[in-house]
């Protein structure tokens, strides 16, 4: 049987995963992310898939994608959906501007 991680990064929509375990987590990462995040805010597929593995895993994993890939937006919707507060995320200036809208 392939990792699940192998199952989801084949994937690119949760109707693609046929192993119920990774696409139960798939949709659930996705219907829990379209009620929280603000229209416009959805992650790629790919980061989706990360997401989804870190749910999996229960947080136990490592991102470690290559520079802008995605690894803030997902480290923070898995805090936002795991609810896992206080949390101190150290970033770049540069990574403020492009992952977090900031209000005027």
């Amino acid at each position: 049987m392939p990792h699940p991680l192998e199952i989801l990064s084949r994937a690119a929509h949760p109707d693609e995963v046929k192993d119920p375990t990774s696409r139960a987590a798939m949709l659930a990462v996705v219907g829990a992310l379209r009620q929280q995040l603000p229209a416009g805010c959805f992650p790629d597929p790919h980061q989706v898939v990360g997401i989804a593995y870190c749910a999996l895993t229960n947080d136990r994993c490592l991102v470690a994608d290559e520079m802008g890939i995605g690894k803030s937006h997902v480290g923070i919707s898995r805090i936002l959906l795991s609810r896992a507060y206080p949390v101190l995320v150290v970033a770049t200036a540069s990574t403020l501007h492009k992952v977090w809208v900031q209000e005027t």
